[in-house]
């Protein structure tokens, strides 16, 4: 089974993608949110150590996240601690994942573009697919998300887009047909690509 990692900014697409190629393409899918969410709910240390009793989790995935990314794109040295915190239990689980759902052509995660993820997106998947999109459009996708354009900004300041791990790319600017034949025809490569 192949591992996609499926990467890029906010607002670009990523679960678009990703739930296609579970649709689609006998992938099992998962959000990196998802992964973040279950931890943090098994390992409610983490949140205390580092929050005190500013958050309190819900069984909301978009409320826990929302109420820790408030926090920690303001302080850039919590933001740091907490990725350090998370990053072995991140890893660990979707090795884990990955390891339970033999059986799919394709396991695929999708990330953010956080500085400390790269290492484990460059080292561990197969395949590494960047999903871009302009500025202009993920303002305008702003719009029918829970994000002001101030908090979109102050976010994608810390994702940064390393073009250089990526080995292939989808630009989601288009229609939802083109992109997915967009997806479908990237696949097709990679399938040939792995058959070589």
């Amino acid at each position: 089974m192949m591992k996609l990692a499926i990467y890029g900014q906010m607002l670009v697409g990523k679960s678009t993608v990703g739930r296609y190629l579970r649709e689609k393409h006998n992938t099992f899918f998962i959000s990196l949110d998802t992964v973040v969410h279950q931890i943090l709910s098994e390992n409610i240390s983490i949140v205390n150590d580092l929050f005190g009793n500013r958050i309190e989790l819900t069984e909301n995935i978009d409320d826990n996240k929302e109420k820790i990314a408030n926090i920690v794109f303001e302080d850039q040295n919590l933001l740091h601690r907490y990725e350090q915190r998370l990053y072995p239990h991140l890893i660990d689980e979707i090795k884990y994942l990955y390891k339970q759902h033999k059986g799919y052509q394709f396991f695929a995660v999708e990330l953010a573009l956080l500085n400390y993820l790269f290492p484990f997106i460059n080292d561990w998947f197969d395949q590494r697919i960047l999903i871009t999109a302009r500025d202009k459009l993920k303002h305008k996708r702003t719009k029918k998300s829970r994000f002001s354009p101030e908090n979109l900004k102050s976010r994608l300041k810390y994702q940064q887009t390393p073009l250089d791990i990526s080995q292939w790319s989808i630009s989601n600017e288009g229609t939802k047909k083109e992109l997915k034949d967009q997806i479908d025809r990237l696949v097709q490569k990679i399938q040939r690509n792995e058959g070589s």
